[in-house]
């Protein structure tokens, strides 16, 4: 099973979670290798590549239905390489604010962004990926300007957001920044 998306990510626990079992029904072992990178880009065009003889499985995000629309040359088709075995999952997309920003809302939120002019940043698990899109699109709507740091996955952005969390407007920790 191949995850485009590296581990420790929504998208690694769930396949993993997905993995065991067929492992347990199928009565042989699931491997699987993360392959991240490009949106998740290199994971799907490895599977692409693949032999078609059912021994290889891939596991991405909405990503594989957003990656058309976003580059011009993919080296692969989503429509005419993978057939869709069915959805596994949903995971819910959080804004969280660093806990010195005096926002308690989304609208003192917005509000604060629009005085800062180059000066908010926003994380995310990949350049084309929903949660680049999400954030892009807010900034947008709500007419504040917010530069994207792009990751190779949840996984590394969560270090970053626990490594400095009260420096990132991204982060709104549960616990009190040192």
């Amino acid at each position: 099973m191949v995850i485009a998306f590296p581990p420790g990510g929504p998208t690694d626990i769930v396949s993993r979670i997905i993995a065991a079992e067929l492992s347990r029904l199928l009565g042989q072992q699931v491997v699987v290798e993360n392959r991240p990178g490009a949106g998740g880009n290199l994971g799907a065009e490895q599977v692409a590549r693949s032999p078609a003889d059912g021994y290889t499985i891939f596991y991405n995000t909405s990503a594989i239905t957003i990656a058309p629309a976003l580059y011009s040359k993919l080296n692969y088709d989503p429509q005419k390489d993978f057939a869709a075995v069915g959805l596994a999952a949903t995971v819910p997309l959080v804004l969280v604010i660093n806990p010195q920003v005096p926002a308690k809302n989304l609208r003192e939120f917005v509000e604060w962004a629009k005085t800062r002019k180059g000066q908010v940043n926003y994380g995310s698990s990949g350049s084309g990926t929903i949660t680049h899109l999400a954030a892009a699109q807010l900034a947008k709507d709500a007419g504040f300007s917010a530069t994207h740091v792009p990751y190779k996955g949840s996984a590394p952005g969560m270090l970053d957001w626990q490594a400095d969390r009260c420096n990132s407007w991204l982060t709104r920790s549960i616990q009190p920044c040192p």
